[in-house]
């Protein structure tokens, strides 16, 4: 039997789960890889790393486009070749989803939000400094000020046709 490659994004806020969920589904996929934007970015960064949220915002905001679009390149070389792929990524504003998406061209894109309570992202820690557990605060409040009601998965397509 053929399995048709597919590739899913994974996102949430920090602690949500997403490398765990990533990992443990690309590992059930026949033909698998498994991408993590935070390795995308911290692994093949040799100096001048300015992660999200840092200082100079210019410079932090450009090198998280580049690893959004470094994991979609990644995601869409993998697929081509006929292999599943699972991205995992730390998505603070549907436009970084959406330009993954974009990026993507015409390869189905399914995505996958997880969303836990505030608490348990906390709790998931532990975070090297201060920092990280703020950014997952300032995310559940964007998420609130969004509508986002409860802790939950959401899982939608993305795509010409999916939205």
């Amino acid at each position: 039997m053929t399995v048709e490659p597919l590739v899913v994004l994974i996102v949430g806020v920090p602690g949500a789960g997403k490398t765990t969920v990533a990992r443990a589904l690309a590992e059930r996929l026949p033909r698998s890889a498994c991408i993590e934007g935070d390795l995308v970015q911290h692994h093949f960064t040799v100096n001048g790393l300015v992660g999200p949220g840092g200082l100079p915002a210019e410079e932090s905001t450009r090198q998280l486009e580049l690893r959004w679009d470094n994991c979609a390149a990644l995601a869409r070389n993998f697929w081509r070749t006929g292999f599943s792929v699972v991205v995992e990524h730390a998505a603070s504003r549907r436009s970084w989803v959406e330009r993954f998406a974009s990026e993507m061209g015409d390869v189905p894109v399914s995505l996958v939000v997880l969303a836990p309570a505030l608490t348990v992202a906390l709790e998931r820690g532990p975070y090297p400094h201060r920092e990280a557990g703020g950014r997952t605060v300032r995310a559940h409040g964007r998420r609130a000020e969004a509508g986002a009601r409860g802790p939950g998965l959401v899982v939608g397509h993305l795509g010409p046709d999916g939205g």
